[in-house]
């Protein structure tokens, strides 16, 4: 029995990298006489820009900061299928696919929002005939309500065929429901809280000398930042200058002691486990945060999608009744950017609380509450593990 996995495995980005990790490794850990396999599929348009994302970069120091990421990236290996696919002809992706696998699964990730992959793609597997599965699938970023007649016919007929419909987070569950209302979409926790971290091939004391060589005192509390340097770092150097030391990560941040931009993703997903707290509007970086037992305060700026549809960070931080390290900032505006130039701040309220917030933040208690609500979280990967089970049975 093989079983080929169809994600964002080569996103040079953490997160999407080690949702694949963990989803693999568990269900090769679960279901030892079933050969798993990552499809090794990347969409044309996506690989172009992750060339043209290194290609551009004007800044000589960013663009090797860049391309060491990319080799760090390369030196973690996955489970990948002997056929590399570089393409946007997905039906000559999907004829391999019927001849190689009995079943895939989809997800997890955004791989339902289509529109930098287009429409229609390989994820919706409306081409691959055998047993299909998602797992956390997600259509996170995609304003669904403004789709096409035709393109909701053809979801439709597409989400129909699937054995099991597994989705990350509410608003993707509301949009299949929206589309047909027979589908039965079932919660799914992300792979990240699947993943065993004590596992992972990281030497936490070469860690911890890394983050020395880079200056950091590892005697002192460290603070993450991981975000856009306009939004996060300003007014938090302004308050913990003297008291946190800043770390940022996959983003530079002017306003960061260190900037650890060469992480391996294993590396990444333990360092934070070396924070007293993390600040991000990053999911992922909320996920691992909380992974590894430490406080996450997210905030996320107001956009078009999030003024109608609920965020992913908000739908996980309600089901972990997290929200309330959750600040939602307002949108981003043209008298922001002049207060910026003129050496202000906006938003200042905003960053006061989430200051306060950390500085109130207790020395016991926070692990062992973290660490319950995210087990029960995962709990949620019960419902798929027997779905596939029994798929594979017939």
């Amino acid at each position: 029995m093989k079983v080929g996995i169809l994600t964002f495995h080569r996103s040079i980005n953490y997160g999407a990298f080690l949702q694949c990790y963990a989803l693999v490794t568990r269900l090769k850990a679960d279901f030892p006489s079933v050969e798993f396999e990552v499809i090794d599929y990347t969409s044309a348009k996506v690989a172009q820009l992750y060339a043209q994302q290194i290609a551009s970069q004007a800044d000589p120091q960013r663009k090797q900061q860049l391309l060491e990421r990319r080799d760090a990236f390369a030196a973690c290996p996955l489970p990948l299928s002997e056929k590399q696919w570089v393409t946007d002809d997905f039906f000559e992706v999907a004829q391999w696919m019927n001849a190689k696998y009995d079943a895939v699964i989809v997800g997890s990730d955004a791989v339902w929002n289509w529109i930098t992959r287009g429409f229609p793609n390989l994820f919706f597997l409306r081409d691959y005939h055998g047993k299909k599965l998602s797992y956390a699938a997600s259509a996170h970023g995609l304003r669904y309500r403004t789709m096409l007649p035709a393109q909701r016919d053809y979801l439709r007929a597409a989400f129909a065929d699937f054995s099991y419909l597994g989705v990350r987070d509410e608003t993707t569950r509301q949009m299949l429901l929206e589309i047909d209302p027979r589908l039965q979409p079932q919660h799914n926790c992300d792979p990240s809280f699947l993943l065993d971290l004590d596992a992972l091939p990281v030497d936490m004391e070469a860690l911890q000398a890394k983050l020395a060589a880079r200056g950091l005192d590892l005697t002192k509390p460290m603070l993450g930042i991981m975000g856009d340097e306009a939004l996060i770092g300003r007014h938090l150097r302004r308050h913990f200058a003297g008291s946190l030391q800043l770390v940022a990560l996959y983003q530079p941040n002017r306003w960061a002691d260190v900037y650890l931009h060469d992480l391996t993703p294993f590396e990444w997903a333990r360092v934070f486990s070396l924070f007293r707290a993390t600040v991000t509007h990053f999911f992922h970086g909320t996920l691992f945060s909380l992974h590894n037992a430490v406080p996450v305060f997210p905030t996320e700026p107001a956009s078009a999608f999030s003024m109608e549809y609920k965020t992913k960070i908000l739908d996980v931080l309600e089901r972990l009744d997290l929200t309330q390290w959750r600040t939602a900032l307002p949108p981003r505006t043209l008298a922001d950017k002049v207060l910026r130039k003129l050496g202000a701040a906006p938003n200042r309220r905003q960053w006061q609380a989430i200051c306060a917030q950390i500085d109130a933040l207790p020395t016991e208690g926070q692990a062992e509450m973290i660490r319950e609500r995210t087990a029960r979280e995962a709990e949620s990967y019960a419902g798929f593990r027997r779905a596939l089970a029994k798929c594979l049975e017939e």
